[in-house]
């Protein structure tokens, strides 16, 4: 006997994806993701480089305010371990030209924790020297930049070179004493 409301059926398709479809989204999302990751990574380091540059022009009217007080620029804190200078405790007390002075974000791997910039000055030189030595000025304050290697010869870090190009954010009196 046939039923008369009985209607043909379809084959049974369950609805959703393949296996091929979901992954070639997935692949298509983590090719995205990796191309913003990069991207994020140079908008941070070149943050951070903005930072320091920022606490060095700070840091370098604190040094100036310090000569004026003082009559002489503060000597550099010397670490033994390091055998590198940096930046005194004499610019916060007693006389606090700064509240505290700042954490260098780019430390070298045996900086001492917690350590501030590294910090040079020549006061000893007589102005004939000072003047042979003209672009360093009196003193000059370094941090070590993204690829955390102290490079001896002062080689200035540039954000076009790659996120992590070889060269260290100096900052010297004279620069400080053209730019103000």
């Amino acid at each position: 006997m046939m039923y008369p409301f009985r209607t043909k059926q379809k084959p049974c398709r369950a609805d959703g994806f393949t296996l091929i479809e979901l992954l070639c989204v997935v692949a298509i999302l983590g090719l995205l993701s990796a191309m913003a990751l990069a991207n994020f990574s140079e908008a941070r380091s070149r943050a951070v480089c903005a930072r320091v540059k920022a606490e060095h022009r700070t840091l370098a009217g604190c040094l100036e305010m310090y000569r004026l007080d003082m009559g002489r620029y503060p000597k550099g804190s010397w670490h033994v371990f390091t055998d590198k200078y940096y930046l005194p405790h004499d610019l916060t007390t007693p006389i606090a030209y700064i509240s505290s002075l700042p954490i260098d974000p780019y430390p070298e791997p045996r900086t001492p924790i917690g350590a501030s910039y590294k910090y040079f000055e020549w006061q000893e030189d007589t102005p004939v020297q000072a003047q042979k030595r003209g672009w360093f000025g009196f003193w000059m304050m370094a941090s070590s930049g993204p690829d955390q290697k102290w490079d001896q010869a002062g080689t200035p870090y540039d954000p076009t070179n790659g996120v992590f190009s070889k060269g260290d954010l100096v900052w010297r009196q004279s620069e400080h004493l053209r730019r103000n």
